[in-house]
């Protein structure tokens, strides 16, 4: 039976009875000879067939989610919280000159203000801003904005409309080549 799949997908080399040729596929003879002829690489094989598994299982899961997604914007809108936001107060205070190991734990005394006070972080005054770090400034305010803070993240793989076009048009073109 093994002399027909060999027959049909790839030819033995001549040297080897139970491989495929090199033109077949390399990952087979790697399980093939693992099998076979090494104890150390027999360990090997079966957590890598179950990490195919898994991926195959992976692919399954991400077409069925992919093919039944209904995108509700309002509902993405209304599920928006200002502590979302957090790590925009911290890039703010970056902008001001506060070295970024001292921004994140100032963003997260006032993600705690803002849960002890039962106020949305965007709802805080100034004052109230102001007394978790002197550094804070008026301008703040314009940290808690959802779209700003999207666009602000343009690099490769962000979330800026830039950048999502840009993997859209990588991602089309890669299914294209296929």
């Amino acid at each position: 039976m093994l002399d027909k799949y060999i027959d049909y997908f790839g030819r033995r080399a001549p040297h080897q009875r139970q491989a495929f040729s090199p033109s077949s596929l390399p990952w087979l003879l790697h399980i093939s000879d693992a099998a076979q002829y090494n104890k150390d690489l027999q360990e090997s094989v079966e957590p890598m067939l179950d990490h195919i598994k898994t991926v195959g299982d992976s692919v399954q899961i991400a077409t069925g989610v992919l093919s039944t997604l209904a995108i509700q914007p309002s509902n993405m809108l209304k599920a928006l919280t200002p502590d979302m936001l957090a790590t925009d107060l911290a890039d703010y205070l970056v902008r001001k000159g506060v070295p970024f190991r001292e921004t994140h734990h100032i963003s997260g005394k006032v993600v705690a203000l803002s849960e002890e006070e039962s106020t949305p972080m965007d709802k805080l005054s100034y004052e109230q801003l102001k007394s978790v770090d002197p550094r804070f400034e008026e301008d703040v305010v314009n940290v808690f904005d959802y779209q700003k803070s999207t666009e602000m993240r343009s690099a490769k793989g962000g979330t800026s409309r830039g950048a999502v076009e840009e993997q859209i048009m990588m991602l089309k073109k890669m299914i294209e080549e296929l």
